[in-house]
């Protein structure tokens, strides 16, 4: 299950919006869903997301969009890129 950017957009302007998106997290974990954010720009959203047990992740903290040739040589040079914490891991799409 995708998680749209304008989900993390707003994240921290109210305490609703961590519980809208950790009840994202949990309803898809609950139908056996994988969940991915995408558009993760701040390392803070990598926090809470990590937090929230978010199985993937892609956006601009970990690359600009990148051509054929580019996106070669960057996964020639991390063949498996994940971000890790002392709880979960969140892998880099």
């Amino acid at each position: 299950m995708k998680i749209d950017k304008s989900f993390l957009d707003d994240l921290f302007a109210t305490e609703k919006n961590q519980v809208i998106l950790e009840s994202i997290i949990e309803l898809g974990h609950r139908l056996k869903l994988e969940i991915i954010a995408e558009s993760i720009e701040k390392p803070e959203q990598l926090y809470i997301l990590k937090k929230l047990n978010c199985n993937y992740g892609q956006g601009y903290l970990f690359s600009r969009p990148l051509g054929l040739n580019e996106m070669t040589r960057y996964f020639e040079d991390f063949p498996k890129i994940n971000v890790i914490s002392q709880s979960s891991t969140l892998s880099l799409v």
